[in-house]
């Protein structure tokens, strides 16, 4: 099923973003982002539940854009778990967040993807998202959680 998430999905969010990030994330910032996007104006968090569990995540943010004067829709966050990726999850929340995007007048949706998620690649260029940007990362902390590099 899918639906708008709730505060009380902080943790079931938290656990499929470190799944996706493959390591833990500091949960104090991590609670305190999420609960405050929850209510920003622009912010839209969609999950897929399953017997009751949260089994997928996207977070979409809706923003006027200089650059496309005019609208756009960016997937900040897509994570499914592991153990049920490859059941059409991913692409149950990428056509809802499509919906909601037209229905805002987005006259497109991005989503940027690490170098080193290849299935995720896949999964984009399979829905129909074509690849025609680059990402750059630089690390303004220096920590070991940076971005990584991939030869």
């Amino acid at each position: 099923m899918l639906r708008e998430a709730r505060g009380e999905d902080r943790q079931a969010v938290y656990d499929l973003l470190c799944q996706l990030e493959e390591r833990a994330l500091p949960w104090e910032a991590f609670s305190s982002i999420y609960l405050a996007q929850l209510t920003k104006n622009g912010h839209r968090f969609l999950v897929y539940e399953e017997a009751g569990a949260v089994v997928g995540v996207l977070h979409l943010r809706l923003e006027d854009q200089l650059h496309h004067a005019g609208p756009v829709a960016e997937i900040l966050e897509l994570a499914v778990d592991s153990r049920r990726r490859g059941a059409g999850i991913g692409r149950a929340l990428l056509a809802w967040a499509c919906r909601l995007a037209r229905e805002a007048g987005c006259m497109q949706i991005e989503a940027a993807s690490s170098v080193r998620r290849t299935g995720a690649h896949r999964f984009y260029l399979r829905e129909g998202m074509v690849k025609d940007h680059f990402k750059f990362v630089k690390a303004l902390d220096g920590s070991a959680g940076g971005p990584k590099q991939v030869p």
